[in-house]
């Protein structure tokens, strides 16, 4: 298994939030991912999520848009469950797709939606079958602040 990192996480212990933030009410936050030859268990973290703010962030809706990736299937979620959010989305679906909650999607998992966090973490696109896939993988949230 192999850890990437989209354009929104950088590394394991960067802490890069939208400048979209406001301390309360809702916004939005949106990274991308390259992939070139990811396989089946490998991790893509894709957005940081800043739980340990007072009252904590809930997670309200993700969108996951994503290319042609070949013969694949991945998952949506973080350290809690690697497919909370959503499970076997076909990735290699010919010509890309766009996968959400209620949309064709399997919404699995101990969490799924909402979910507030109140410690800092990830959203991850695990890669739960296929080898040598490659396309671009976008993970757009809805986030609100905690009261």
């Amino acid at each position: 298994m192999t850890t990437y990192y989209s354009d929104r996480v950088v590394s394991a212990t960067s802490k890069t939030f939208p400048a979209r933030y406001t301390p309360e009410g809702m916004w939005m936050d949106s990274a991308t991912y390259e992939a070139n030859t990811v396989a089946s268990g490998d991790v893509i973290q894709m957005l940081k999520v800043n739980g340990a703010q007072p009252g904590g962030v809930t997670v309200v809706e993700l969108i996951l848009t994503y290319d042609d990736c070949g013969t694949g299937t991945a998952g949506v979620g973080d350290g809690d469950a690697t497919s909370g959010f959503m499970a076997s989305v076909d990735i290699g679906a010919a010509g890309g797709g766009v996968a959400r909650r209620g949309a064709g999607v399997t919404v699995s998992g101990t969490t799924g939606f909402p979910k507030t966090y109140t410690v800092d973490d990830t959203i991850d696109v695990i890669i739960s079958s296929g080898t040598g896939l490659a396309g671009t993988i976008t993970l757009t949230a809805f986030f609100q602040a905690g009261t």
